[in-house]
């Protein structure tokens, strides 16, 4: 297996599953120079928007968003920050249609969701326009799900067209409408929203409301979180 950054052959791990023949030789998807370029995020972060460096229980972005949606709370986990290299991985893959850098994402994805979908959460990805996908010739997000094997649960449909938010001031971002509908009927499980970036919060919060609005059970955020790619 090659790096899917690099294109420099990995070579496999030894674990004790596999030392005992209980499991194939595992294989990291990036190789580690590549995985040294992007930057994790630890603890200490905002536990409403994921934000870094907050040691309060909202930070100034989220005290914006208790402003918009009084009563209620929220809980956001970025898994990368949205700089360097990871920007740029992103922007080639999700603008310059590069569908080989799915695979990039694959296990760092995988350690973050599949936990929760072993536990029955819902993985709802956030959708792009069907037109765009078309053009581009996938949906960035599905297809992230996809290489790291994670069930998804499409409960979105994204009604409108809007310019990339990569061209957008933070205001602009921030004026967006309701881009989002319901497509099947919901039930009863806990729902951790899926998004590529998180940067201003709108397209999230977009969809939080939805679900808001949809009954008493996704008020809480023991039943409805968001967790992007990037932040």
């Amino acid at each position: 297996m090659s790096c899917p950054m690099c294109r420099t052959r990995s070579h496999p791990r030894l674990t004790c599953r596999s030392f005992f023949g209980l499991a194939p030789l595992a294989r990291d998807q990036l190789c580690p120079s590549c995985r040294a370029a992007f930057v994790f995020y630890a603890s200490g972060n905002c536990p409403g928007c994921g934000k870094s460096g907050v040691a309060e229980d909202a930070c100034p972005e989220c005290a914006y968003w208790h402003m918009v949606y009084p009563e209620k709370t929220f809980a956001h986990r970025g898994l990368i920050h949205y700089e360097g290299a990871m920007k740029e991985v992103l922007q080639q893959y999700k603008y310059g249609g590069d569908y080989r850098l799915r695979q990039v994402f694959s296990e760092i994805i995988a350690a973050a969701l599949g936990p929760l979908s072993k536990k029955g959460w819902q993985i709802v990805p956030i959708p792009s326009v069907a037109a765009k996908n078309q053009q581009r010739g996938f949906d960035p997000v599905n297809a992230l799900l996809e290489a790291a094997g994670i069930p998804q649960t499409p409960l979105l449909e994204k009604m409108t067209a809007t310019a990339p938010q990569a061209g957008k001031s933070r205001q602009e971002r921030l004026r967006l409408v309701q881009p989002f509908q319901l497509r099947a009927t919901l039930r009863e499980q806990p729902i951790c929203l899926f998004d590529d970036v998180y940067t201003t919060g709108r397209t999230l919060f977009h969809a939080k409301d939805l679900f808001w609005r949809s009954g008493p059970f996704w008020q809480g955020t023991e039943n409805l979180i968001s967790i992007s790619l990037a932040r």
